[in-house]
């Protein structure tokens, strides 16, 4: 009877052991995960002061659709001039209180088209995620840059940030 006793504290301990260990591994292995997703990120070319210094012209995010995997946003021109902008938006995600630009997957192109924006109106735009590599779970931003005039040089990003819950 000791014997079982004993065999099974043992093997109960053995039990222990193995979760304390896997769970270190999973741990690790989650660091390095992030670790290499940044490492092959490129940072942010904005900072903060440089983004939504358009007055009267914004992002609304409305949502992520998870079944269409797209994302869609509201592009507001509450000015009295018409604005510009092409098909091409940015993404960047969030990591450790950093933004790092996520690169295009090269399964889908943006056509180098000029859009325009008439004064006080809006538009609806829904885009592939598929546009992107990788997108997982975390907080992004989404950055149309725009400008207002025809063919200029000067550019205004406009951002809203939203989460990813997958």
């Amino acid at each position: 009877m000791k014997k079982v006793t004993h065999l099974t504290l043992i093997f109960l301990m053995l039990i222990v052991l193995l979760i304390v260990i896997s769970r270190d591994v999973r741990v690790e292995t989650v660091m390095n995960n992030i670790k290499d997703s940044v490492k092959d990120l490129e940072p942010t070319k904005f900072s903060t002061e440089q983004l939504n210094n358009l007055p009267g012209v914004s992002i609304n995010y409305l949502q992520f659709n998870i079944s269409s995997n797209t994302i869609e946003y509201e592009l507001i021109n509450s000015t009295n001039d018409t604005i510009y902008y092409g098909d091409g938006v940015i993404l960047e995600k969030n990591i450790k209180e950093k933004w790092y630009k996520i690169p295009y997957s090269g399964d889908i192109g943006f056509l180098p088209i000029l859009n325009y924006l008439s004064p006080l109106d809006s538009t609806e735009i829904r885009l592939p995620m598929g546009a992107w590599k990788t997108v997982t779970s975390g907080d992004y931003r989404i950055i149309q840059e725009v400008s207002k005039k025809d063919g200029s040089n000067i550019q205004y990003p406009i951002s809203a940030n939203f989460t990813i819950d997958k």
